[in-house]
């Protein structure tokens, strides 16, 4: 299990790849950056709102996942949820 050292809500200046789907985010995007430490390991990875969402109702503390995970492994219901927050998005 990681030690997370660092948590945030960032505005990307460049393009990064989400660790939970593995889709690459533009500039501009906001996405939840994460800085933690695993058996003496940094690591430093980005997280797209969706794949935040789908962590928040499918998974607990300490779970781990590979990168792109949640998309490959749950392709239906990953899809379901950025359905939902887009729609959510258009009626605000």
């Amino acid at each position: 299990m990681s030690d997370i050292l660092d948590q945030k809500i960032v505005t990307i200046r460049r393009d990064h790849y989400c660790w939970g789907c593995g889709i690459v985010h533009p500039a501009g995007t906001r996405m939840e950056f994460i800085k933690s430490v695993d058996s003496g390991h940094f690591m430093r990875n980005y997280w797209c709102s969706v794949c935040q969402e789908y962590w928040k109702r499918h998974m607990q503390y300490g779970d781990e996942i590979s990168a792109g995970e949640l998309l490959s492994g749950d392709p239906e219901g990953w899809n379901r949820i950025k359905v939902e927050l887009e729609t959510s998005k258009l009626n605000t």
